[in-house]
């Protein structure tokens, strides 16, 4: 019998307007299931004009707007042609991409986990690892010179368990070198940080603007049921973009949706269609303009894509202080908030982040605090942590009341534990 080829997406309707229907409404699933029952969720997204209104003007119809090419030593502008964020209404039948079970968290990335719990097994605690310790590091939030190896100096504690010896015979929790992924990765993560004034080149972008086409980006995310991943990698690769780049604020929303595009490419299985990216901006930007800025970033960030971002080292820490789907999806809520703030983004480092969600969650779920199994497994001890801790607590105390409430939202959903409404009432 002749099996039909797959097709990454199925037939995509978009005939309805504003953010109605502009995500795709058949669930993204092989096609031995598509006949089955599928599970559909709904949100609702607040009006974008109350949120987006620093990008009122008048809009064009779409078409292909040209980008400014690089002057002599002076970062090249996106200039010219007009956008509007869209105004946005309820969405309704979005497709499952990944079942979320009530009772079950995806952190940090389903393609490490066979259940949506925190780590891919019931928490097991110990075993010995095979190289040298993470170690800890200085909370200056200034960018310091790559170490020729380790940029965390040994931390000498004794009474820490191995968390890596029931995974011995997992060949893909590579325990035999896990620690030396993670070390890899801290430098890497110096390496790739923007600095604190990274939006000092830009003369309309400004932190506010900022903080609401990330709130923006989460609705679209979530409306498009991507992985955790590609939201965290979306912010990176704007971030990056914006410290290189001058961008004129009625293009930005069109680099956001291209930032979006560029993340989904590298982290998920199946990818909306270009003419859904095009949907969710209300048709202000063509294919042929997401291609083009597409281009543009990617040179600029010379095509690199694999940094590690808060998300990466919260399933680790996770699995060191033997979270519950409670407290992993509190520390997610919290690192989510964190991308929010531009200042949180570049004047810590991702590892720190995550450490002072996890840090964080743990105290507002009454457990105990930073243990001798997480100063050693991340190099951090809790004063190192206190800064980025108060800065993250802040955050929480303003979420329910704030003008941007896409991830407060979210997480308030029982999909996600209500575990934003857990922590406001902690607070």
């Amino acid at each position: 019998m002749m099996m039909q080829p797959r097709r990454a997406l199925g037939d995509i309707g978009n005939r309805i307007s504003n953010l109605q229907g502009k995500f795709p409404q058949d669930s993204l699933k092989p096609a031995t299931a598509r006949a089955g029952t599928t599970t559909t969720s709904t949100f609702a997204m607040p009006a974008a004009s109350a949120r987006m209104g620093f990008l009122a003007g008048a809009r064009k119809p779409a078409a292909s707007v040209a980008l400014a090419g690089a002057q002599p030593r002076q970062p090249a502008p996106i200039s010219s042609g007009t956008t509007s964020l869209p105004a946005t209404s309820a969405l309704s039948s979005l497709p499952t991409l990944r079942s979320t079970l009530p009772g079950q968290m995806p952190l940090p990335s389903a393609r490490f986990h066979t259940s949506g719990s925190v780590t891919a097994r019931p928490p097991s605690t110990t075993a010995s690892l095979h190289s040298a310790a993470p170690t800890p590091a200085s909370s200056d939030s200034s960018p310091s010179p790559i170490q020729p190896h380790h940029i965390l100096p040994p931390v000498e504690l004794g009474n820490y368990d191995d968390i890596d010896l029931n995974d011995a015979g997992n060949p893909q929790a590579v325990s035999e070198y896990v620690q030396d992924i993670y070390e890899y990765l801290m430098e890497l993560e110096q390496r790739e940080r923007v600095s604190e004034n990274f939006l000092s080149i830009q003369t309309e972008v400004t932190d506010r603007i900022r903080s609401t086409l990330v709130d923006y980006l989460v609705d679209v995310h979530m409306g498009f049921q991507m992985l955790p991943e590609t939201l965290f990698l979306t912010v990176n690769v704007l971030d990056r973009f914006l410290a290189l780049k001058p961008v004129a604020q009625n293009k930005l929303q069109m680099v956001g949706i291209t930032a979006l595009l560029v993340a989904a490419k590298y982290e998920e299985t199946y990818i909306p269609q270009l003419k859904d990216f095009v949907n969710v901006t209300d048709m202000t930007c063509t294919k042929a303009d997401l291609i083009r800025t597409e281009r543009m970033i990617l040179s600029s960030l010379k095509f690199s894509l694999s940094v590690p971002t808060s998300l990466s080292f919260l399933k680790r820490y996770a699995k060191a202080a033997q979270a519950d789907n409670t407290i992993g999806m509190l520390s997610r809520f919290m690192a989510e908030l964190a991308l929010m703030d531009a200042h949180i983004s570049a004047a810590y480092r991702p590892s720190i982040v995550a450490a002072a969600a996890i840090y964080h969650a743990l105290r507002c779920t009454h457990n105990p605090g930073w243990t001798a199994n997480l100063q050693h497994y991340s190099g951090y001890t809790e004063a190192d942590l206190t800064p980025c801790a108060h800065e993250l607590r802040e955050l929480v105390r303003r979420a329910p009341t704030g003008k941007l409430q896409a991830v407060f939202r979210k997480y308030s959903q029982q999909k996600y534990l209500g575990v934003a409404r857990l922590c406001a009432q902690e607070i």
